[in-house]
Protein backbone atom coordinates (compact mmCIF):
# COMPACT_ATOMS: atom_id res chain seq x y z
CA UNK A 1 0.00 0.00 0.00
CA UNK A 2 1.15 3.51 -0.43
CA UNK A 3 1.46 5.92 1.96
CA UNK A 4 -1.15 8.50 1.72
CA UNK A 5 1.25 11.42 1.27
CA UNK A 6 2.90 9.83 -1.46
CA UNK A 7 -0.46 9.17 -3.36
CA UNK A 8 -1.20 13.04 -3.07
CA UNK A 9 2.48 13.67 -4.04
CA UNK A 10 1.77 11.43 -7.53
CA UNK A 11 -1.90 13.40 -8.13
CA UNK A 12 -0.32 17.01 -7.02
CA UNK A 13 2.25 16.09 -9.65
CA UNK A 14 0.92 14.30 -12.25
CA UNK A 15 0.91 16.90 -14.91
CA UNK A 16 4.77 17.89 -14.36
CA UNK A 17 4.76 14.07 -15.00
CA UNK A 18 2.89 14.48 -18.03
CA UNK A 19 0.03 11.66 -16.55
CA UNK A 20 -2.68 13.35 -15.50
CA UNK A 21 -4.22 11.00 -12.22
CA UNK A 22 -6.73 11.64 -9.57
CA UNK A 23 -6.83 10.27 -5.82
CA UNK A 24 -9.74 8.44 -5.15
CA UNK A 25 -10.87 7.06 -1.92
CA UNK A 26 -12.57 3.66 -1.15
CA UNK A 27 -15.71 4.29 -2.09
CA UNK A 28 -14.87 6.28 -5.17
CA UNK A 29 -12.57 3.32 -6.38
CA UNK A 30 -14.84 0.53 -5.74
CA UNK A 31 -17.96 2.48 -7.84
CA UNK A 32 -15.03 3.21 -10.30
CA UNK A 33 -13.55 -0.20 -10.65
CA UNK A 34 -15.55 -2.88 -9.59
CA UNK A 35 -12.65 -5.42 -10.17
CA UNK A 36 -10.78 -4.34 -6.92
CA UNK A 37 -10.80 -6.23 -3.70
CA UNK A 38 -12.63 -3.91 -1.16
CA UNK A 39 -10.52 -5.93 2.17
CA UNK A 40 -7.80 -3.58 3.21
CA UNK A 41 -8.39 -1.03 0.32
CA UNK A 42 -6.86 2.38 1.47
CA UNK A 43 -7.72 3.76 -2.17
CA UNK A 44 -6.02 4.60 -5.50
CA UNK A 45 -4.49 6.12 -8.22
CA UNK A 46 -7.20 6.82 -11.48
CA UNK A 47 -5.90 7.85 -14.93
CA UNK A 48 -7.78 8.49 -17.88
CA UNK A 49 -4.45 7.87 -20.06
CA UNK A 50 -4.48 4.00 -21.12
CA UNK A 51 -5.97 1.82 -23.99
CA UNK A 52 -6.27 -1.81 -24.10
CA UNK A 53 -5.20 -3.66 -27.22
CA UNK A 54 -5.88 -7.42 -28.36
CA UNK A 55 -3.13 -8.40 -29.97
CA UNK A 56 -5.06 -12.11 -31.47
CA UNK A 57 -7.29 -9.33 -32.68
CA UNK A 58 -5.30 -6.47 -33.76
CA UNK A 59 -2.33 -7.86 -35.18
CA UNK A 60 -4.03 -9.70 -38.36
CA UNK A 61 -6.49 -6.04 -38.45
CA UNK A 62 -2.99 -3.91 -38.71
CA UNK A 63 -1.85 -6.12 -41.07
CA UNK A 64 -4.83 -6.02 -43.43
CA UNK A 65 -4.99 -2.81 -42.93
CA UNK A 66 -0.82 -1.85 -44.10
CA UNK A 67 -1.95 -3.96 -47.43
CA UNK A 68 -5.16 -2.49 -47.85
CA UNK A 69 -3.95 1.19 -47.12
CA UNK A 70 -0.41 1.46 -47.57
CA UNK A 71 0.07 -1.18 -50.54
CA UNK A 72 2.84 -2.93 -47.83
CA UNK A 73 3.60 -6.37 -49.13
CA UNK A 74 3.73 -8.80 -45.81
CA UNK A 75 5.94 -11.96 -46.66
CA UNK A 76 4.56 -14.56 -44.11
CA UNK A 77 7.05 -17.49 -43.04
CA UNK A 78 9.77 -15.90 -44.43
CA UNK A 79 12.74 -15.41 -42.06
CA UNK A 80 15.71 -12.79 -42.64
CA UNK A 81 19.07 -14.99 -42.72
CA UNK A 82 21.19 -11.61 -43.40
CA UNK A 83 21.15 -7.92 -43.70
CA UNK A 84 23.11 -6.12 -46.24
CA UNK A 85 23.68 -2.08 -47.41
CA UNK A 86 21.00 -2.21 -49.68
CA UNK A 87 19.73 -6.28 -49.51
CA UNK A 88 17.73 -8.32 -47.29
CA UNK A 89 18.71 -12.08 -47.23
CA UNK A 90 15.86 -14.61 -46.53
CA UNK A 91 16.25 -18.27 -45.72
CA UNK A 92 14.53 -19.92 -48.90
CA UNK A 93 17.13 -17.61 -50.54
CA UNK A 94 15.67 -14.73 -51.73
CA UNK A 95 17.69 -11.54 -52.04
CA UNK A 96 15.04 -8.49 -51.65
CA UNK A 97 17.16 -5.28 -52.50
CA UNK A 98 15.68 -2.31 -50.59
CA UNK A 99 17.13 1.29 -50.08
CA UNK A 100 17.01 1.68 -46.29
CA UNK A 101 16.19 -1.77 -43.67
CA UNK A 102 14.66 -1.72 -40.28
CA UNK A 103 15.52 -4.80 -38.18
CA UNK A 104 12.94 -4.78 -35.38
CA UNK A 105 13.67 -8.51 -33.77
CA UNK A 106 12.13 -8.33 -31.18
CA UNK A 107 13.53 -10.71 -28.50
CA UNK A 108 15.31 -12.36 -31.13
CA UNK A 109 19.16 -11.06 -29.71
CA UNK A 110 21.03 -14.00 -31.76
CA UNK A 111 19.76 -14.21 -35.60
CA UNK A 112 20.88 -11.10 -37.26
CA UNK A 113 23.76 -8.48 -35.65
CA UNK A 114 24.44 -10.40 -32.10
CA UNK A 115 27.48 -8.76 -31.45
CA UNK A 116 25.93 -5.03 -31.95
CA UNK A 117 22.80 -5.92 -30.24
CA UNK A 118 24.73 -7.44 -27.22
CA UNK A 119 26.96 -4.71 -26.97
CA UNK A 120 23.99 -2.42 -26.15
CA UNK A 121 23.09 -4.41 -23.11
CA UNK A 122 19.91 -5.72 -23.75
CA UNK A 123 18.49 -8.57 -21.75
CA UNK A 124 16.09 -10.73 -22.75
CA UNK A 125 12.95 -11.11 -20.22
CA UNK A 126 10.29 -14.10 -19.98
CA UNK A 127 6.95 -13.21 -18.31
CA UNK A 128 4.07 -15.48 -17.30
CA UNK A 129 0.74 -14.46 -17.82
CA UNK A 130 -3.04 -16.09 -17.49
CA UNK A 131 -6.40 -15.31 -18.62
CA UNK A 132 -9.72 -16.38 -17.05
CA UNK A 133 -13.30 -17.52 -19.22
CA UNK A 134 -15.46 -14.87 -19.82
CA UNK A 135 -17.13 -13.42 -16.70
CA UNK A 136 -20.27 -14.19 -15.99
CA UNK A 137 -23.55 -11.78 -16.62
CA UNK A 138 -21.77 -9.34 -17.70
CA UNK A 139 -19.41 -8.54 -14.90
CA UNK A 140 -16.47 -5.76 -15.86
CA UNK A 141 -13.71 -5.11 -13.89
CA UNK A 142 -13.21 -1.10 -14.61
CA UNK A 143 -10.17 0.21 -16.30
CA UNK A 144 -7.09 -1.98 -15.92
CA UNK A 145 -6.27 -2.54 -12.66
CA UNK A 146 -2.40 -2.61 -11.03
CA UNK A 147 -1.77 -3.48 -7.58
CA UNK A 148 0.92 -1.97 -5.21
CA UNK A 149 3.63 -4.54 -6.34
CA UNK A 150 3.81 -2.76 -9.66
CA UNK A 151 4.86 0.22 -7.94
CA UNK A 152 8.48 -1.56 -7.79
CA UNK A 153 8.44 -1.85 -11.32
CA UNK A 154 7.66 1.35 -13.37
CA UNK A 155 9.95 4.07 -12.85
CA UNK A 156 7.21 6.90 -12.96
CA UNK A 157 6.88 5.34 -9.05
CA UNK A 158 10.53 6.13 -8.34
CA UNK A 159 9.84 9.59 -6.28
CA UNK A 160 7.47 7.85 -3.94
CA UNK A 161 9.09 8.68 -0.43
CA UNK A 162 8.16 5.68 0.98
CA UNK A 163 8.45 3.27 -1.72
CA UNK A 164 12.23 2.13 -0.22
CA UNK A 165 9.94 0.94 2.58
CA UNK A 166 8.22 -1.12 0.39
CA UNK A 167 10.72 -2.29 -1.29
CA UNK A 168 12.17 -3.67 2.12
CA UNK A 169 8.75 -4.69 3.58
CA UNK A 170 8.63 -7.00 0.29
CA UNK A 171 11.75 -8.54 0.54
CA UNK A 172 11.56 -9.19 4.15
CA UNK A 173 8.10 -10.81 4.08
CA UNK A 174 7.53 -12.13 0.51
CA UNK A 175 11.25 -12.55 -1.05
CA UNK A 176 9.97 -14.92 -3.89
CA UNK A 177 8.21 -12.00 -5.34
CA UNK A 178 11.44 -10.76 -5.81
CA UNK A 179 13.21 -13.75 -7.06
CA UNK A 180 10.27 -14.09 -9.57
CA UNK A 181 9.73 -10.24 -10.61
CA UNK A 182 5.73 -10.69 -9.57
CA UNK A 183 3.46 -7.69 -9.78
CA UNK A 184 -0.49 -8.14 -9.69
CA UNK A 185 -2.04 -6.33 -13.06
CA UNK A 186 -5.23 -7.37 -14.75
CA UNK A 187 -7.20 -5.78 -17.96
CA UNK A 188 -10.18 -7.28 -19.63
CA UNK A 189 -10.82 -7.90 -23.41
CA UNK A 190 -14.26 -7.53 -25.15
CA UNK A 191 -15.29 -11.43 -24.61
CA UNK A 192 -15.11 -10.62 -21.07
CA UNK A 193 -11.62 -12.35 -20.32
CA UNK A 194 -9.40 -11.03 -17.34
CA UNK A 195 -5.92 -10.81 -18.12
CA UNK A 196 -4.00 -11.17 -15.49
CA UNK A 197 0.15 -10.99 -14.76
CA UNK A 198 3.04 -10.67 -14.44
CA UNK A 199 6.33 -12.54 -13.25
CA UNK A 200 9.63 -11.30 -14.86
CA UNK A 201 12.66 -13.95 -15.17
CA UNK A 202 15.93 -12.00 -17.36
CA UNK A 203 18.68 -13.86 -19.04
CA UNK A 204 20.25 -17.04 -17.56
CA UNK A 205 16.74 -17.20 -15.00
CA UNK A 206 14.63 -17.90 -17.44
CA UNK A 207 14.98 -22.12 -18.25
CA UNK A 208 13.71 -24.54 -20.80
CA UNK A 209 10.46 -25.09 -18.48
CA UNK A 210 7.28 -22.90 -17.66
CA UNK A 211 7.44 -23.20 -13.67
CA UNK A 212 4.00 -23.82 -12.10
CA UNK A 213 5.15 -22.49 -8.76
CA UNK A 214 5.04 -19.17 -10.62
CA UNK A 215 1.64 -19.13 -11.70
CA UNK A 216 0.71 -20.06 -8.09
CA UNK A 217 2.25 -17.38 -6.62
CA UNK A 218 0.84 -14.83 -9.16
CA UNK A 219 -2.88 -16.44 -8.51
CA UNK A 220 -2.10 -16.12 -5.31
CA UNK A 221 -1.08 -11.80 -5.50
CA UNK A 222 -3.95 -11.12 -7.88
CA UNK A 223 -6.55 -12.75 -5.26
CA UNK A 224 -5.63 -10.86 -2.70
CA UNK A 225 -6.23 -7.44 -4.74
CA UNK A 226 -8.72 -8.00 -6.87
CA UNK A 227 -12.12 -9.76 -6.76
CA UNK A 228 -13.46 -11.81 -9.73
CA UNK A 229 -16.73 -13.45 -10.19
CA UNK A 230 -14.93 -16.23 -11.77
CA UNK A 231 -11.07 -17.15 -11.44
CA UNK A 232 -11.67 -19.99 -13.69
CA UNK A 233 -7.85 -20.34 -16.08
CA UNK A 234 -8.72 -20.32 -18.99
CA UNK A 235 -5.23 -19.62 -20.99
CA UNK A 236 -1.65 -20.00 -19.32
CA UNK A 237 1.25 -18.62 -21.51
CA UNK A 238 4.94 -16.82 -20.95
CA UNK A 239 5.91 -14.44 -23.41
CA UNK A 240 9.40 -13.05 -24.27
CA UNK A 241 11.08 -9.77 -24.96
CA UNK A 242 14.48 -7.77 -25.40
CA UNK A 243 14.79 -5.10 -22.43
CA UNK A 244 17.08 -2.50 -21.76
CA UNK A 245 17.74 -1.69 -18.18
CA UNK A 246 17.17 1.85 -18.80
CA UNK A 247 16.48 3.40 -21.82
CA UNK A 248 12.93 2.82 -23.36
CA UNK A 249 14.51 1.10 -26.53
CA UNK A 250 17.38 1.23 -28.54
CA UNK A 251 18.07 1.94 -31.86
CA UNK A 252 21.72 1.69 -33.85
CA UNK A 253 22.94 1.56 -37.08
CA UNK A 254 25.96 -0.99 -37.92
CA UNK A 255 25.93 -0.54 -41.63
CA UNK A 256 24.32 2.63 -44.12
CA UNK A 257 20.88 2.97 -44.08
CA UNK A 258 20.54 -0.33 -42.16
CA UNK A 259 19.22 0.13 -38.33
CA UNK A 260 18.42 -1.97 -35.20
CA UNK A 261 15.23 -0.92 -33.46
CA UNK A 262 14.77 -3.15 -30.89
CA UNK A 263 14.20 -3.36 -26.75
CA UNK A 264 11.11 -1.65 -25.53
CA UNK A 265 10.47 -3.87 -22.99
CA UNK A 266 6.65 -4.79 -21.72
CA UNK A 267 6.28 -0.75 -23.53
CA UNK A 268 6.26 -2.11 -27.22
CA UNK A 269 2.45 -1.49 -28.05
CA UNK A 270 2.95 1.76 -26.84
CA UNK A 271 5.96 3.23 -28.25
CA UNK A 272 7.02 1.29 -31.38
CA UNK A 273 4.69 2.99 -34.07
CA UNK A 274 5.65 6.20 -32.62
CA UNK A 275 9.31 4.79 -32.70
CA UNK A 276 9.53 3.22 -35.87
CA UNK A 277 8.11 6.58 -37.13
CA UNK A 278 10.96 8.92 -35.31
CA UNK A 279 13.14 6.54 -37.04
CA UNK A 280 11.93 6.39 -40.05
CA UNK A 281 12.04 10.26 -40.76
CA UNK A 282 15.31 10.50 -39.30
CA UNK A 283 17.03 8.46 -42.21
CA UNK A 284 15.33 10.97 -44.67
CA UNK A 285 16.65 14.03 -42.95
Amino acid sequence: VVAARDASLLADRSSLLGVECDLLTPTQLIARAPGVNPDGLHGGLFTPHEAGISPPDALPQLATWLECRYDVAIRWRCVAVGVGSGSVALADGTVIACDRVLVCGGSDLDSLFPCELRAMGLRQCRLHMMSTAPQPDGFRIGPHLASGLSLRHYPLFNDCPTLPSLRARVAATAPELDRFGIHAMASQNQSGEVLLGDSHQYDDEIGLFNAADIDRLLERELKRVFRLPDWTARYHWTGCYAKHPTLPYVVASPLRHVHLLTGFGGGGMSLAFAAAEREWQAELE
